[in-house]
This record gives C-alpha cells, structure tokens and sequence, in this order.
C-alpha cells in the first residue's frame, strides 16, 4: 500500500453550517439524541454494539451483482466480496452517488475510498476481538437518476488555472443514466474538449487512457468501470439499483397497495426533526414514491382515484395491472429519494452507510420509515471530505503567510491580504444595499411557493440561495475587475481562490479526480485511499508533492 501523504485534519464541525443536522450530530446536541445515534468514538464501539445481523442478500442481488462486476470487467477482489454479501457474518459499509462525467467530483471519489477505508477498520476491529464477522465496502451507483442537468459537464482547470465548464450536450428528456449511452460523437467530442481545455500533465497518457478504455455502454457503466479500475482491487463493490429489484419488489408493492403510508411516516420523521429544532428536508406531497419506465422514459406515479396516472401522459392503470407489472418486469420501475434508502437496507446487509450533509438529514428523517416497514437501519456516519493542495498553491499561500485550512475555515481572509480602494467600498456598500432591499421582499414572495415541507417549497428556498450567491459572486466580479485594473497583486489571489475555492465553491465539489491524476498520475488515488481515515470526522488538507 503506498504511504499516505502529509495532511491535516480541519474538524468537520468548524465547517459544517450552524443549523444543520451535521454540525448538531458532530457537537452532540442533546436535542438531536432521538433522531441519530451519537458518532462513535471508532470501528471498535461499532462491532461491539452490533448484536443482531441483517439478513445476507438473496440468491437473486448477488447473481445480478456478481453478473454486472463480470460485465464490467472487475478486479476479484470486487467479485469475491460481492459473493460475501450472500453469505451469514457479512456486513456492508455503503455510500452511494448518481454517476458523473470523468468519475464526478472529487468528494465521489472520497466517499468510495473512505468505505473502503471503513471496511477495512471495522473488519480489523472484529479480528481484534476474535470475531469472524467481515465487512465489505459497496458504492452503490444512483444509475436511475434523471436528473441529466447535473452530469451534464465537469469543470476543469484550463491552462492559466481559471476554471471552466464543459459540457456534453446530453438532452435531459427523462431518461436515466442506465439508458444514456456513453458512446456516442456528443460524449466523444466532449472527451477531446475536456483533453484540449486542462494542460496536459506529465501523466496525461495513463489519465486519458483510464477514461477512454473505461468508456462503453450507458454512462453509469462508464462511471463503474472508472471506480473499479481506481478501487476494485481494494474489494470495492459497485452495484445498481436494477441489481436488488427482484429482492424488494414486495417493498415497492407496498407503495401501490397502501399508497400514502411510507409518506405518513416520512411527515412523521420531518415532525420529530422540527421538534430538534431542524429543518425537515423531504417532500412530502406525494402519495406514490415510485417511478415507471413509460416510453425509455422515467416518470412519477401518481394515484387518481382507483388509478394510477404516469405523470406527463395520458396513462391511466389499475391496481391490478401494475402488479402484474412490478411481478413480470421489476427493473422497470424505480423508487424516490424516500423509498431509495428502504430498498437499500432491506436488500443489503448494511451495518454501516456515509452519508453527505443533505443525505445525513434524509436519512434521520426516515428513522420512522425504517421502523414501520420493518427495515434495520444502519449506522451513518458524515462521509470523508478533503481539499487537495499542490506545490504552486503550496507555494503562493506561503507567500502570503497564510495555510489551505486556515482558508476553509476563514474564506475572507485571502482576500484581506489586498486593502480596498474607496471605490470598492462603494461597491461593497452599494450591493449591501441591494440585499438589503431586495432579499427580504424576494423572501416573503417565495413564502408563497406552496406549504412549508412540499417540493415547490423546497425548491424556492433552494432558488433563494442561487440568487444570493449569484449577488455574492456578482460582487466578486465587479470588485476583481477593477483590482486586476489597479494590478494588486492578483495573480497569487487568483492562484489560491482557482485551486482551493474555484466559483467560490469547495474545491471537492467542482473538481474531479481526472485533472489531479494528469498532473500527479493514477498513484494518486492509491495515495488518497490511503490518507483517508473515515472515522475521523474532519476535513482533509492533502499535501500532494
């Protein structure tokens, strides 16, 4: 195993957001104790408190797993845990994310590695005590998402470091990323533009070539196969939801026969994080929290009546015939943000899942969903994050006598180190004065966007925080224009803020892996793995030299 690299851990609660569900969890609230078990203090405490085992998964989710690691070509590591997850004393740690372009951001990538990291400790601590039990990592890939928009393009640095999008040109017509093909002239020429627009490292032939010999069948396939190749042989297993339909179809039922109960307890669930003091994060307007492939597209069931209406057509069946549908062809119908985590644990052994700060809420917030539909929930923990810094960088924060996680937890105090001129402070004064004017009205307007808790509403508030960012990151533009005119010394600025924070965002969240692996070669994910210490709960600063 290679060495780690030099690092630094910035506690995730100096960066968590003060009213969010993660910085309660990683403070031990008192007011959050009903909704989520405490972090434990390591692997240890996990396998000591774990008494009773889930059930192995059926004969037909490991055939069906078993069968695509075949298909994509995995490492045997990846193929034998997969069989373990059939078999008595097996555990899973997962973690999970919808397949993205070039391997996704860098925080994917994360996450894989640190369940990796996680089996790995837990099944060292089950030795330590004289058990047997085992623990196997899965990456569970979100391949039915539709949501195209999002995986749509990377960001990447181009040769002066700025980032830049680019993008592929996939319709977003509803269909899932199982059934978009990766080989196609749109994905072809969006390969030779994200080639052309990062300077090519030293190690661009092994980078490219773990992109192009990846490359085939829809673009999930695509996203798995880079997975494997970078951890497969460290036994990480990559599976579908299309792998577990068989072994939960009666769940899935369930929401045709009693259709409105998963939702009840999810208003249950949201009602128990209100009492914490905590935002409810789930919808809760649908009383059908399944999908149907009509037409190679994927479209919302919806009950009228007797019937049920897929959404955006005029198709209209009873009871009965969807049955019959789910019994002859479960892998056409798919399950919702709600359902997804059911399905998830009653087909898996999961001891354990990571969670990002969004999924760590939904997941508290379906406590009372697990509970009614008889479905063992799993110990979550925050997954690992992390902010890779290179020599130039490195180099320029030394400069200002500033560090990379000084920066994460203080932003402003990069750009502290250039004084304003009075004509800034007028611009800054001036956009003061706009949000000042403009949010509070904005604000009362989105209140109107349905009920608090539906899906119009939460999509107000997330428009809310794209028009404040927008005026955050108008601001910057405006005031970096005429400091690049008065030429304060922006070159260093531009070099951090483009490394560490490109468009204003974490750096995790808007690169991906590829450009690092260019620059430093495919020993890097083998490095990163092995930095990574998922029961750490903090921020990584990764040193890479």
């Amino acid at each position: 195993m290679k060495p780690a690299y030099e690092n630094r851990g910035v506690p995730l609660a100096w960066l968590a957001p003060p009213e969010g569900l993660l910085r309660a969890l990683l403070e031990e609230a008192p007011e959050i104790r009903s909704l989520v078990p405490r972090l434990p203090r390591g692997p240890e405490e996990i396998v000591e408190a774990l008494i009773s085992l889930s059930p192995p998964a059926a004969d037909s989710t490991v055939n069906e797993i078993v069968g695509s690691l075949e298909a994509l070509g995995a490492p045997a590591p990846a193929r034998a845990n997969a069989e373990l997850l059939g078999r008595e004393g097996t555990m899973a740690v997962v973690t999970g994310q919808q397949p993205g372009l070039l391997g996704g951001p860098l925080y994917t990538f994360l996450k894989a590695a640190g369940t990796v990291r996680a089996a790995g400790a837990l099944t060292a601590a089950e030795r330590a005590r004289g058990s047997s039990r085992r623990w196997v990592p899965v990456f569970w890939n979100a391949s039915e998402d539709h949501d195209l928009d999002e995986v749509n393009g990377v960001v990447l640095p181009d040769d002066s470091g700025r980032p830049r999008r680019v993008r592929a040109g996939i319709r977003a017509d509803g269909r899932a990323c199982r059934d978009v093909s990766s080989e196609t002239p749109i994905l072809d020429a969006f390969l030779d533009e994200a080639e052309a627009m990062a300077p090519a490292g030293p190690h661009r032939a092994a980078a490219s070539a773990l992109l192009r010999e990846t490359r085939g069948g829809s673009i999930a396939s695509w996203f798995s196969r880079i997975y494997l190749r970078l951890l497969g042989e460290h036994g990480l297993v990559v599976m579908e939801p299309d792998h577990v339909r068989e072994a939960t179809r009666p769940l899935m039922e369930r929401e045709l026969l009693e259709p409105g109960r998963l939702t009840r307890a999810v208003t249950r669930g949201g009602e128990a994080m209100r009492a914490a003091g905590l935002e409810p994060v789930l919808a809760t307007e649908r009383e059908v929290n399944l999908f149907i492939t009509h037409e190679g597209r994927r479209r919302a069931l919806r009950r009228d009546g007797p019937r049920f209406v897929i959404e955006g057509t005029t198709a209209r069946h009873d009871l009965e015939t969807l049955r019959r549908r789910i019994a002859e062809d479960p892998k056409a119908f798919s399950t919702n943000v709600a359902l997804r985590p059911l399905v998830q644990d009653a087909a898996l052994p999961v001891g354990v899942q990571l969670a990002g700060p969004t999924e760590l809420a939904y997941l508290a917030e379906l406590a009372v969903a697990h509970e009614d539909a008889g479905v063992p929930r799993p110990r979550v923990l925050p997954r690992p994050a992390g902010t890779l810094v290179e020599t130039p960088v490195s180099r320029a924060l030394r400069g200002l006598e500033l560090s990379a996680a000084t920066l994460l937890t203080d932003p402003d105090r990069l750009e502290a180190r250039i004084p304003p001129s009075a004509e800034e402070e007028e611009f800054s004064a001036r956009f003061g004065r706009v949000r000042e004017g403009l949010l509070p009205e904005v604000e009362d307007l989105a209140a109107n966007a349905g009920p608090d808790g539906s899906g119009s509403r939460r999509k107000a508030r997330r428009l809310l925080r794209h028009l404040r960012a927008n005026l955050d990151r108008l601001e910057r533009t405006v005031v970096e224009t005429r400091r690049a005119e008065r030429g304060v010394g922006r070159a260093r600025i531009e070099t951090i803020e483009n490394a560490l924070r490109p468009l204003g965002r974490p750096q995790e969240r808007v690169y991906g892996l590829w450009p690092f692996l260019d620059r430093h070669g495919l020993d890097l994910a083998e490095r990163l793995h092995t930095t990574i210490d998922p029961f750490a709960f903090d921020h990584k600063v990764i040193r890479i030299v």
